[in-house]
């Protein structure tokens, strides 16, 4: 069975002389951009690997990554396994909806935005080695329908599946759609093994992660290596390297924390929230990670090895973000599920509609 992947809440662009910028000095120069994704597939990862433009050209996320026990209080009467079962030649579709509304406040001027993203997309299995169980898996995305709205401005739409005329902004969006870009190699408990680019067109961070682990670009959530019972709490820290300004960065240290906290009808629920591990006195930089501390809910198959669905949620006030008497508010909800079988059978055809029904029908 292919794993289930859930992306983190989708972000408003802002974009600037120098490029796209998920934050902005001036609320003036707000406009509607391409949606980026809070950590590979916010929504959708294959959109993240085309244009990740909040980097600078060539240059490569920089994450460490440690999956730890944490302390808790575990009822031991009942352990399980969380394992990724992976099937080769499988596929699995999901459907991805992200709102996301972010409010500016600056020299007594306020900008709201709000943005509607609606994903359909599907993970193919390519191969499974017999040994380790270790699967190479092929993200690739079927539909993009986009919304966006800022203030009183007319609102920005685009649909992948229309004929109409493409917004530039939007080009690689549209180029993307049911085509390979990047292979991942997952072991059965989600740790990223490598990464192997298949499109000569990507970003050069991205192509310089060719065999190389870096963990920014796993999009799996990490699961414990021993069977666990309900109440069992475990941590991913990890440190990302964040712009400070002048082309200098800083590297902050961040945690997500999951806790098991019911097991019914074979159905694992997991919460996790994200914190910074650092002391920040620069309110801009808080603003930078507003919009990477989410917190969700997530649902594991147990017997099929794959996540169900997972809902992400963000909601973050920041004050002088931008400079004194500045105001910067983020609130977004991003939630992955299994479609309908009429729904795969619109997005990608009969004859994967029958794969993926292995996938979703006992």
């Amino acid at each position: 069975m292919v794993n289930g992947v859930i992306g983190e809440v989708t972000v408003i662009e802002v974009k600037s002389k120098n490029g796209i910028r998920p934050l902005t000095t001036n609320v003036s120069n707000f406009q509607m951009g391409p949606i980026r994704c809070g950590n590979m597939i916010a929504c959708v990862l294959c959109l993240a690997l085309m244009s990740d433009s909040s980097r600078g050209e060539g240059e490569s996320p920089s994450v460490k990554t440690e999956v730890v026990p944490a302390s808790n209080n575990a009822d031991s009467s009942s352990k399980y396994q969380l394992r990724y079962k992976f099937d080769s030649g499988q596929f699995l579709h999901y459907d991805v909806s992200d709102q996301i509304l972010l409010v500016t406040q600056q020299a007594g001027v306020s900008v709201e935005t709000r943005q509607d993203n609606r994903v359909s997309k599907h993970y193919r299995v390519v191969s499974v080695d017999n040994e380790s169980a270790e699967a190479v898996v092929e993200p690739i995305i079927d539909r993009i329908q986009m919304k966006g709205k800022i203030s009183d401005q007319p609102e920005v739409n685009f649909d992948s599946q229309s004929n109409d005329i493409v917004p530039t902004e939007f080009q690689r969006h549209k180029d993307a759609i049911g085509k390979p870009l990047v292979r991942f190699r997952f072991s059965p408990v989600g740790k990223l093994v490598s990464v192997q680019p298949v499109d000569k067109d990507l970003p050069k961070w991205l192509m310089s992660a060719d065999g190389k682990i870096d963990n920014k670009l796993n999009f799996l959530i990490p699961l414990p290596e021993e069977p666990i019972a309900v109440g069992y709490r475990w941590k991913e820290k990890y440190d990302q390297m964040v712009p400070v300004g002048k082309g200098l960065n800083q590297q902050i240290p961040f945690m997500k924390q999951y806790e098991l906290v019911s097991v019914s009808d074979g159905i694992a629920t997991i919460k996790f929230k994200t914190s910074v591990l650092a002391v920040l006195d620069d309110a801009k930089i808080q603003g930078q990670l507003a919009q990477q501390i989410p917190s969700g809910v997530i649902e594991f198959d147990l017997e099929r090895g794959m996540i169900r669905s997972r809902v992400t949620t963000t909601n973050e006030t920041v004050v002088n973000a931008f400079g004194p008497q500045t105001l910067l508010k983020v609130a977004g909800k991003s939630t992955e599920s299994i479609p309908s079988t009429n729904s795969v059978i619109q997005q990608t055809g009969f004859s994967k509609r029958e794969s993926s029904n292995k996938s979703i029908e006992k």
